[in-house]
């Protein structure tokens, strides 16, 4: 769970045209295991888990280097916004079935 609040410029995140060792370094200084990928000023639209840093890492090819491959090339999209009123439980029921809220 992160708290760190995006308006106040709290948030460690990546775009999509960075570079996936850019992101690993990123993940390292913030001590956090996943990254939301922003577009434009504040709207998500992925994020980036250490499981699909792992799988970019398995699938390279001979030649492939971490510094070219981009983020936008192995971030999920798939998650699940929720208002920052949903309840505790509500967000745990959610959880059952997706891996990613964002509030």
């Amino acid at each position: 769970m992160l708290t760190r609040r995006h308006a106040r410029g709290e948030t460690y995140f990546v775009r999509t045209g960075d570079t996936v060792l850019t992101a690993y370094k990123r993940m390292r200084l913030a001590d956090v295991s996943q990254l939301p990928v922003i577009e434009g000023g504040d709207k998500i639209i992925g994020i980036l888990t250490e499981d699909a840093l792992l799988n970019a890492l398995m699938a390279m090819q001979a030649g492939d280097t971490l510094g070219k491959l981009t983020v936008g090339q192995v971030m999920d999209k798939v998650f699940i916004n929720v208002p920052l009123e949903t309840s505790a439980r509500d967000a745990a029921r959610l959880l059952q079935t997706h891996h990613v809220l964002v509030v």
